[in-house]
């Protein structure tokens, strides 16, 4: 799968990571819908790492589409929670 984080990159994940992406995202949605800005850095700071970590980096001439857009590294509380879908910023 191709990860994109938003002002950065894509990376190439397996699909294996995908629960732990799913995981770490859910801990993210949790702390964005009850208000912990603490929470929030810690949870938006790993799922970013694990990306980073885990992914190959994408060559910039690949013109395919992203599977998953992440917001970017620095996005704040608020920008990230109006990223958000109904599944959180990953799908599934």
């Amino acid at each position: 799968m191709i990860v994109r984080i938003l002002a950065e990159g894509q990376y190439s994940l397996s699909d294996r990571q995908l629960p732990r992406l799913n995981e770490i995202d859910g801990r993210l949605t949790h702390a964005l819908a009850t208000g912990d800005r603490p929470g929030f850095a810690t949870e938006f700071g790993e799922l970013i790492d694990h990306v980073r970590r885990h992914g190959g980096i994408v060559d910039v001439d690949y013109l395919g589409r992203s599977d998953i857009v992440l917001p970017a590294a620095d996005a704040n509380f608020d920008e990230v929670r109006a990223m958000l879908g109904e599944d959180g910023l990953v799908p599934g």
